[in-house]
Parts: structure tokens; sequence; C-alpha cells
């Protein structure tokens, strides 16, 4: 079986696809390759999730048994039906008024059920050297970024609510990246790392004992990866929205 999954949007868009790939790849033989603009299809095939991945005009000279299109644009649909014997097309967002969790809509309208306490990416090799307890490695990552200057919250916020935690004494590894919002001004301040990879933010993800984020792509991939921490809401519905896995504590920012 050859499978073709369209998917344009944001980190965390994107990333909300694995477990759905996961319940849609039955074993080895299952191809599924990914189409769309996101460089996210990039890291899923270094961690062979997905088995190959085109942006939108490179589509050229396949053929798949079944594509599941997470669109409604025209030209998109009809270049699948050209390639795909069959097509099954989701709309990116569900109705206004939807209550239940993304996953959820997916899980309703693909007809499979999704687990959205697992990691799905915990156990999948790592790009680097493994894991590191907790309590070893000695730092934290906070990931203040987000898509929306409207989901992030102040450094003060975030340091306030350190110190009510008692885990302010921890080191704090602060990250940003391309995909990141223009909020530099406020962190100027602090010394912070920039990375321009999913797989870069993996590697220091693994290694962290602590995660901080806000409603974000890579708050999501902390939830896939299993880590540990804090995810920080403010204006969109967590109940909706939060990352998968059981590790990641969702707040709503009031």
């Amino acid at each position: 079986m050859r499978m073709l999954i369209y998917r344009r949007g944001g980190i965390g868009d994107v990333l909300l696809l694995v477990p759905v790939i996961a319940n849609l790849k039955k074993d080895d033989s299952c191809i599924i390759d990914g189409w769309g603009g996101s460089s996210v299809f990039l890291y899923l095939k270094q961690k062979n999730i997905i088995n190959n991945f085109y942006y939108e005009e490179s589509i050229i000279n396949q053929k798949y048994d079944r594509g599941y299109l997470f669109t409604e644009q025209s030209t998109i649909l009809s270049k699948a039906r050209e390639i795909c014997s069959d097509v099954k097309v989701i709309p990116p967002l569900p109705q206004s008024g939807y209550k239940n969790h993304i996953l959820d809509y997916y899980s309703e309208e693909l007809g499979i059920a999704i687990d959205k306490e697992k990691a799905y990416l915990e156990n999948v090799p790592a790009s680097c050297d493994g894991r590191v307890p907790m309590g070893c490695s000695g730092f934290m990552v906070i990931h203040p970024g987000s898509g929306s200057k409207n989901k992030v919250v102040s450094p003060e916020y975030i340091f306030n609510f350190l110190k009510e935690q008692k885990i302010d004494k921890l080191k704090k590894e602060i990250i940003f990246g391309p995909w990141d919002v223009q909020i530099a001004e406020e962190w100027l301040p602090y010394k912070t790392k920039y990375f321009n990879t999913l797989i870069e933010v993996e590697k220091i993800l693994l290694k962290s004992e602590l995660y901080i984020g806000m409603d974000s792509g890579i708050s999501h991939l902390a939830g896939l990866l299993g880590i540990k921490g804090y995810v920080f809401f403010k204006n969109s519905d967590p109940f909706i929205w939060r990352p998968v896995g059981k590790n990641l504590i969702v707040l709503k920012v009031q």
C-alpha cells in the first residue's frame, strides 16, 4: 500500500499528523510519503516516520493507492486525483464550535483510534547519543517563541513561574528558531541560542531535564518526544490544541 499525506501549515499543524501516520502505517510494507511546503516532513523522513516527502511542485511521476489530503484547495485536490487511485479529503480545521481535541476530529474523519496520551516519537531512534536520565543534565530548555505574538508571555511571567515552582535554580537554555515571530527585544538581556532545524532542537530537548514552552510547534515536538515540562496557552483553547503525550502539563494563562 502506497499512501500520500498532504498538509501545509506551521510546525505544530504537521506534527499533529504523527499519531495519524502511526495509525495508518500498519507494517513496513506500507509506504507513506508527505506532500506540502513544510520542512517538518523533512524531519519526519529523517526519523523514518515517512518514506519520502515532496514540496508542492516537485511531486511528479508518482502513483499512490490512497491520498489523505488535509486541505480543500482545488488545485491540490485536482493534482492528487491524478496520482492517487483513491482520495480522502479532510478539512484541516473542524467546524466552528467543535470542542474536542483536534486528534479526536481526525479520528472521526478517518475512522481510526488515536491515543492522545502516547509520546509517538519517544522510542524512535534519536539523532543524538540518547536521552540523559532525569536529574543528570542540569538544565532546562525554555522556548519562549511561537508563530504568533498573541501566544507568548513575557520573560518576567516565565521567571516568576519558575520561582513559584522552586525550579528557578536549574540552568536555563533559552532557544529560538526561524519559525518564531519577532519577540527578540524582550529577550535581548538574556543569553539565547538559535536553532535552524528540528533535528537540532530534538537533540537539546532529549538532553534536558525540563521543558518550558508556549503554544507552539516546538511544544508539540516536546510532547511527542515524551519530554517533561510545562506549556502555557494564552489565547487558543488547550482542550483542542494541547500537545499529545502525558508528560507536559498545560497551563492556561489568564
